[in-house]
């Protein structure tokens, strides 16, 4: 267990024990020595390494070309071993060695137990508390990650259309009830320049939809969801601000901010939470005043009220274009306008 120390994005940090690397299920491989650089390098244990990396596909690590099953430790066998690890541990220095019980050896029995999928939906996380995040949680956090890219994809042609409504005389695809839905969420009639503003807007929209497709793609070694705990019991996900800008062994204050956590608490069929999350993720960083935070909320309707991180104490009515580029709820609530809670009222003059 590695003790990490992590913050939501408001500040509230906590330590949690957590282990990156999955449990091994059942042992598909089970060395009595370590094999590698410095290593005992037995024959029967090197054929099993051997053996193990031809049986992993390259994009994970695997060996390629495919060793032969000699159960000799050479160099091939040692560059493959390394190869292995760096795909698989970014920003861990490979060693090129693997040890009975260790990452490498571990990393392995779960390539081995099934689908590359695997690999980032079986991590842990034990806080103070004891609590721990079932794998069937992150599980399912990559499952409604997939709905999200759908979304903010669908999101991002949306405010393409409006844009055009801004600079053609007749655009083709842009509803006067689609550009009102820009006006109420991201207030660009505020804005000086309203076609900047959406420029602003779908770059942010860029970003969540880099950050997804890197994580859902097929074997890829990025892992956005771990394992967390939260010292509010009733959080069920949080991030860093500006997350998306950290390198992935990067630290702030002791803490790593290239992930969104998931809490013991997370139990829901909807993607709403993974964009709201994104938000603060793909803001800015703390202390560059573009972090994407909690200003104000669209609930109670019509007009909302403001939140923990407003200024100004304006409601969701009342934003100005800068307050509601910076609002989480603004690209939360816009990728979802088929929640009838979530409509524009008579009263917006937009």
């Amino acid at each position: 267990m590695t003790l990490w120390a992590a913050c939501d994005s408001i500040g509230n940090c906590r330590k949690v024990h957590f282990d990156p690397d999955p449990s091994a299920s059942d042992g598909q491989i089970a060395l009595a020595a370590s094999v590698g650089a410095g290593g005992s390098n037995r024959p029967g244990d090197v054929k099993t390494i051997q053996q193990a990396l031809n049986n992993i596909e390259a994009m994970d690590g695997g060996a390629d070309p495919a060793l032969s099953v000699d159960g000799f430790f050479g160099p091939l066998t040692g560059n493959a071993i390394r190869q292995f690890q760096t795909v698989q541990f970014q920003g861990w220095t490979p060693d090129g060695r693997i040890d009975p019980g260790q990452k490498s050896e571990r990393r392995l029995n779960v390539l081995l137990g099934g689908s590359s999928k695997q690999a980032f939906t079986d991590p842990k996380s034990v806080g103070a508390s004891g609590a721990v995040t079932d794998p069937e949680q992150i599980q399912q956090a990559f499952v409604l990650a997939a709905d999200a890219l759908t979304r903010v994809r669908r999101a991002m042609s949306r405010l393409t259309a409006v844009r055009s409504s801004y600079t053609i005389s007749d655009p083709l695809f842009a509803s006067e009830h689609e550009r009102r839905l820009v006006k109420w969420h991201f207030k660009v009639h505020r804005a000086d320049n309203p076609v900047v503003q959406i420029d602003r807007v779908w770059s942010v929209y860029q970003r969540m939809q880099i950050t997804l497709s890197m994580s859902l793609r097929h074997g890829t070694s990025f892992r956005l969801f771990q394992a967390g705990n939260h010292p509010d019991k009733s959080a069920i996900a949080f991030a860093h601000w500006g997350g998306y800008d950290f390198e992935f062994d990067e630290k702030e204050g002791g803490e790593q901010g290239k992930y969104i956590y998931i809490t013991p608490n997370f139990r829901t069929a909807s993607s709403s939470v993974i964009i709201h999350e994104l938000g603060h993720y793909c803001g800015g960083k703390r202390g560059t005043h573009r972090e994407i935070s909690h200003v104000a909320s669209p609930s109670p309707w019509p007009r909302g009220e403001p939140r923990d991180d407003s200024r100004s104490g304006h409601n969701y009515e009342q934003l100005t274009a800068e307050e509601a580029f910076c609002n989480t709820y603004s690209y939360q609530i816009y990728v979802f306008p088929e929640f009838p809670e979530h409509k524009i009222p008579d009263s917006f003059k937009g």
